[in-house]
């Protein structure tokens, strides 16, 4: 019995730290409507920042040791801006939670345990940047396509095999400025990325990539290409490519960026070949 109490007594010494830093932060938030717990093992999200903050713009709960699913409570934080809960062990964002954000600019969701982003995305209708890297994702949802504010997609180290044209074709195509797809399985890349008629940055490295559509000739305003790590099929069957192309296999396997002017040529090389 002696040994249990010790033991009871050990953990309650050292939550109460936590404790006092929750009271202490929920209480200096009241006034500057930012809270960050950033590092700090809470395990769960306390119910006090719902209630007590109801005016609350930027959370950070990055590396708070959160699991399971996001409080739905939090749905009551309708003046969201920044929500940062990165790096825990979260894998489930209610359907609920984005109708209740519709001044939420700013949503990181990566390094987590998420299989799938939740139908109702396409409700957070001021959202600019969504990070979901680093994560299990399967699919890209179409409703990301109906965002009209975005400008940063990062789905990068996930599971993605594929990716439905469908989410590049909406408001999408006329905010969206980068898009970070590195590190996932795709052998291919829809032709509607295309219409993405904003982007600046592509980042595709490390899939299974051989060739890119043809409809890559409108992404115009490219100025950053990512894309090494795939297993890219040089043109050199055409013999009017054949030196152009043995210097553009020669500067792959130095280079694995391209940035202005070089991100529009080396992606024209890469495109797929209408005849053979």
């Amino acid at each position: 019995m002696e040994f249990d109490n010790k033991k009871h007594n050990s953990k309650h010494a050292r939550e109460l730290p936590t404790v006092a830093v929750v009271h202490f932060k929920i209480k200096e938030a009241k006034g500057t409507k930012w809270l960050s717990f950033n590092g700090t093992k809470l395990g769960h999200i306390p119910a006090r920042i719902v209630f007590k903050l109801p005016f609350l713009q930027h959370l950070y709960l990055s590396g708070c040791a959160l699991r399971g699913a996001l409080r739905e409570e939090l749905a009551n934080l309708e003046n969201l801006v920044t929500l940062d809960v990165s790096c825990n062990k979260l894998q489930e964002v209610p359907l609920r939670l984005p109708l209740s954000w519709k001044s939420l600019v700013t949503l990181d969701l990566s390094c987590n345990d998420f299989i799938e982003i939740p139908r109702t995305i396409n409700e957070l209708v001021s959202l600019e940047d969504l990070n979901f890297a680093q994560n299990r994702i399967l699919y890209l949802p179409v409703e990301i396509s109906s965002l009209p504010n975005l400008k940063l997609l990062d789905a990068s180290s996930n599971l993605l095999r594929d990716i439905d044209g469908a989410v590049f074709t909406g408001a999408i195509s006329e905010s969206l400025q980068t898009l970070k797809i590195a590190n996932n399985l795709l052998h291919r890349l829809p032709s509607e990325i295309g219409a993405l008629k904003l982007l600046e940055e592509l980042d595709v490295r490390d899939n299974n990539l051989t060739y890119l559509p043809a409809n890559v000739k409108l992404l115009l305003r490219l100025q950053v290409f990512h894309y090494a790590g795939n297993e890219w099929k040089i043109l050199q069957h055409k013999k009017h490519f054949r030196i152009r192309n043995e210097k553009f296999t020669a500067r792959c396997e130095k280079i694995q960026s391209s940035y202005g002017a070089d991100a529009l040529e080396t992606l024209f090389c890469l495109i797929y070949p209408k005849s053979v």
